[in-house]
């Protein structure tokens, strides 16, 4: 694939981590961010009231970090769950473009300066972009490439991108244009499943856009939803998951619907309600 030209424009990016009881894997994660090559970059990470040391380690990173970027590190007073933590971190974002990251995931140094040069190859259109990733365990082990079916601007049917036909946007290897929190600034179901809900969501206001380089290590075995040492229950919350986020969604198209011409509102509307 012919990599996208470079454009000279640097905006200023925000990374919004959030992360939630995993001192085990968050200086990895943060360093990761750190270890970034693109500037201006601020680097938030948005901690869900850890009970266990999460909060400590990140306070001494903060108190360590003498580099280039700027890490700003968040505690809420209560659990939120992921999407409420998720847009807490949007709000407290100064950048045009925001990379999701989470706190038991590693990001290649090259993650934000490849979906920055990408992102300024649609002028700024593509609404959500997300990236081919290696999936590792728990101890950190090469599990194996998860490629990307397509690349560049997604063709798909709006039905095919709510249902995830041929390809689903992984939250933790996606960003986001940060004003899609200002289109929709509130999460009402406080359960549901970020990667879907911020992914239609830009697909409502505008493009998305798959990259082919893998740029993050993705953690499987140990998160919310990848967790293995239950597997009735992890399959329970991706059951929990998927409801609540239709009913965010069905929200969302509400929400915009003035916006939407008649024929998409119409077509997310019965995709949203006919979701399986």
């Amino acid at each position: 694939m012919t990599q996208p030209e470079l454009h000279t424009e640097h905006p200023l990016v925000s990374v919004c981590m959030i992360c939630y009881n995993q001192e085990q894997y968050i200086t990895e994660a943060v360093n990761s961010m750190l270890a970034q090559t693109y500037s201006p970059l601020e680097i938030i990470v948005s901690d869900d009231c850890s009970t266990d040391r999460t909060w400590d380690i990140l306070q001494q990173i903060k108190d360590d970090y003498k580099g280039p970027h700027e890490l700003i590190i968040h505690r809420n007073e209560k659990n939120l769950r992921i999407i409420r933590n998720l847009c807490t971190a949007f709000h407290l974002a100064h950048g045009e473009l925001v990379v999701k990251a989470d706190g038991d995931d590693v990001s290649m140094p090259n993650r934000v300066q490849k979906t920055v040069e990408h992102w300024l190859s649609t002028n700024k259109e593509a609404w959500c972009l997300c990236s081919a990733y290696q999936k590792i365990n728990v101890k950190g082990d090469f599990l194996g490439h998860q490629p990307v079916p397509f690349t560049g601007l997604d063709t798909r049917s709006i039905r095919d991108i709510c249902y995830g036909y041929g390809y689903f946007y992984l939250g933790a290897a996606s960003a986001y244009r940060r004003d899609v929190i200002e289109q929709f600034p509130t999460a009402e179901y406080e359960r549901a499943c970020d990667d879907s809900v911020f992914t239609i969501r830009c697909a409502m206001l505008g493009k998305l856009y798959v990259i082919a380089d893998e740029l993050i290590k993705y953690r499987v075995g140990c998160g919310e939803t990848t967790k293995h040492s239950n597997y009735r229950k992890t399959i329970a919350k991706g059951i929990t998951y998927c409801a609540v986020s239709q009913q965010q969604l069905l929200l969302d198209v509400e929400t915009i619907k003035e916006r939407l011409p008649h024929n998409d509102y119409r077509q997310f509307r019965e995709s949203l309600e006919s979701f399986h």
